[in-house]
């Protein structure tokens, strides 16, 4: 997949890879450089419509390059998401530093007590996550 050359390629394939963002581990975190490159690339555009996107160019840098590569690698690698057991015990995993936060749902259908969490055989059911911007970051 050759990388996007206008904002309404790296808009398709932004929202492409969004469909799968539950089953794409650190997806927010990946996807950032990207998602601002379009954010900038259609503030300078007279409307934020498809047709005017396939008009405005983009020039992506390493760090741009690099991130759309890692997209590419985690849809290779997407996780394959588990139905709802009954029975099964429920996981809810968190974590958030400055730039971001993350969260997984996962269900163990044999809970062995005498292991670590990190330990059981988890099955993933979510996985979420997202930066913050502007006054979140405060």
């Amino acid at each position: 997949m050759p990388f996007p050359r206008s904002a309404v390629e790296l808009q398709q394939f932004l929202c492409a890879t969004n469909w799968m963002r539950d089953s794409l581990i650190d997806y927010a975190r990946v996807a950032r450089p990207l998602q601002d490159l379009l954010d900038d690339a259609m503030s300078r555009a007279s409307k934020r419509t498809k047709r005017v996107a396939a008009s405005v160019a983009i020039e992506l840098s390493a760090i741009h390059r690099e991130a759309f590569d890692e997209m590419k690698a985690m849809l290779s690698q997407s996780v394959i998401l588990a139905h709802p057991k009954p029975g099964a015990q429920m996981c809810v995993l968190t974590d958030a530093s400055d730039i971001g936060w993350s969260l997984l749902v996962t269900q163990v259908e044999n809970w062995q007590p005498k292991l670590e969490v990190w330990e059981q055989a988890h099955e993933m059911l979510i996985c979420l996550s997202g930066t913050f911007t502007g006054p979140q970051r405060n």
